[in-house]
């Protein structure tokens, strides 16, 4: 090896540091968009094969009806979504679209469906399309804009499924939620993921 140059002080390395890590920024971008699409490809196949053997077990049809039966029964009209959430929307928003890939930050109130009793509530920032909420939760969401308020009535395999050691088995979700914020990149924020 040959040396090129020698630091005389603290200084000057810092200097050369920062432009060497600018240099090879284009690199490490495109690392990690290659890791993010391997790893949405793989969370992807894994959620189809999921839905695949709950469909198969009978559970996906078994939720739908046990869903369309309980807003009837409630005189609630709901407009089911993606694979199976259904959604009612108080007001759209006028913001961004929730979409794959946008952090939104929410507002919400989880309650069991059984029981009518809320589990959880609170406020959270997530990226939407990359396995950070259950998949009710995602389809749900991209129903709204920014500003936007509702209720996602979310039948059990589109919850937490079959295994969750706080919820029964294919326990069926009601999340009241209110879309503070749509961003393309992680707001700031002292919240921790």
């Amino acid at each position: 090896f040959t040396v090129l140059e020698i630091f005389r002080n603290d200084s000057l390395l810092r200097v050369d540091q920062a432009l060497e890590t600018e240099k090879d920024k284009p690199r490490q971008e495109q690392r990690q968009k290659e890791e993010l699409a391997k790893y949405k490809k793989q969370l992807e196949e894994q959620m189809q094969q999921q839905y695949a053997e709950y469909e198969k077990e009978g559970e996906v049809a078994k939720g739908i009806k046990t869903m369309q039966d309980y807003l009837a029964s409630k005189n609630i009209n709901a407009q089911m979504v993606g694979k199976g959430t259904f959604v009612v929307i108080k007001e759209q928003g006028t913001g961004a679209q929730a979409a794959p890939e946008k952090f939104v930050t929410v507002k919400y109130t989880g309650t069991l469906v059984r029981k009518d009793s809320t589990f959880d509530a609170g406020t959270f920032t997530r990226q939407l399309g990359v396995g950070a909420l259950i998949p009710g939760m995602e389809e749900g969401l991209e129903a709204f804009k920014q500003g936007g308020k509702g209720t996602l009535y979310v039948p059990g395999f589109r919850a937490y499924g079959k295994s969750h050691p706080k919820f029964q088995p294919f326990e069926a979700m009601k999340f009241d939620v209110e879309l503070l914020s749509v961003t393309d990149t992680l707001p700031i924020s002292n919240e921790p993921l």
